[in-house]
């Protein structure tokens, strides 16, 4: 995957919302090491048994986060499919204005993903457009998640906004600076003591350190904690290898 194409991510994967129990939590950065495990089968047998026990915001999420890495991995047209299908019916499903706009967030990030792996760039760069938009009208004062969750969505702004001046001239002072302010954000997640904040921001800034900054050796200190804490993922194995 090369990130000069994709602009955000399949962040935001377990937004629990404050009206769940905490123990909610835990069941869900279980799944979230399954899926990163690529212990597949697993963890889509523990999303099944988790329905009384976590909302359905969180594994809506999960189940399209566990199909697109099993889409990635096979290249199976009939998982295009339910990818496709999971992301519509999540995007469907909000129930207010503010939570509405976090699902178009978190499925447009998919859908680009998408888009870029089908080479059709017009349509990825109308939503970069939308993602740009909705970044900016959602307030995180108006959100009911948990602060580990509302880190994500800082997270995913750092990101977004490198990127998005990335592609802006690079001899611009002003571009390089929000790039650097932008990547200094990066690197403070890498040691959150949240999982997915934590996972999210090293496999990120890992890839951006490898194949654009071109920084090897912040690249594989990145990926070595990627692989202490996810060993048999095959992915993060081979990006360790690719900075050594």
């Amino acid at each position: 995957m090369n990130l000069r194409l994709v602009l955000i991510i399949m962040l935001l994967i377990a937004f629990g919302k404050k009206t769940f129990s905490e123990n909610s939590d835990s069941i869900i950065n279980a799944i979230f090491k399954m899926i990163y495990n690529e212990e597949y089968e697993q963890a889509g047998v523990a999303i099944a048994k988790s329905y009384q026990k976590v909302d359905s915001f969180s594994l809506g999420i999960l189940k399209i986060d566990l199909c697109w890495w099993e889409f990635i991995k096979s290249k199976n047209g009939y998982k295009s499919k339910e990818l496709n299908d999971l992301i519509e019916g999540f995007t469907n499903s909000g129930s207010n204005p503010e939570d509405e706009k976090i699902r178009r967030l978190i499925a447009s990030s998919y859908q680009i993903r998408l888009e870029f792996k089908r080479y059709n760039i017009i349509r990825a760069t109308v939503l970069r457009s939308e993602i740009k938009e909705l970044l900016n009208e959602i307030k995180k004062e108006d959100l009911t998640f948990s602060e580990n969750r509302l880190k994500l969505l800082d997270l995913y702004a750092s990101l977004f906004l490198y990127f998005d001046n990335l592609i802006n001239p690079l001899f611009a002072e002003s571009k390089r600076t929000s790039r650097a302010n932008a990547l200094m954000s990066l690197e403070k997640f890498t040691t959150d003591n949240d999982l997915v904040v934590q996972t999210m921001a090293s496999y990120f800034l890992g890839k951006i350190f490898l194949e654009i900054e071109k920084d090897s050796q912040k690249g594989k200190c990145c990926f070595e904690l990627l692989s202490t804490n996810f060993p048999h993922n095959s992915l993060f194995i081979e990006l360790l290898e690719n900075c050594k």
